[in-house]
């Protein structure tokens, strides 16, 4: 059975690939590139203090929100509930 974070971390693999597959697309989001680093950074930061955590969460929720067209899509909404998962882990 999978524990709590090997489950995440199974999530957070398809988010990135979405991400990525969204980023081959033309006039895909311009901080795309940085969320999924940031989000490939999450991996690392699994284990890691909630402060360290929040800044993570911060920061990758400031790229996406910051178009509401991007936000409210399919991989706005999936990242943001990616990181809201990464918040309880």
């Amino acid at each position: 059975m999978k524990s709590k974070k090997d489950k995440f971390i199974t999530n957070l693999n398809k988010v990135i690939n979405l991400a990525r597959e969204e980023l081959d697309k033309s006039g895909s989001y311009g901080y795309l590139p940085e969320i999924i680093e940031n989000l490939e950074n999450m991996k690392q930061r699994i284990d890691a203090d909630n402060k360290a955590k929040d800044s993570l969460i911060g920061a990758i929720g400031y790229l996406v929100t910051d178009s509401i067209i991007f936000s409210e899509s399919k991989i706005g909404k999936r990242i943001l509930d990616i990181i809201n998962d990464f918040s309880k882990t």
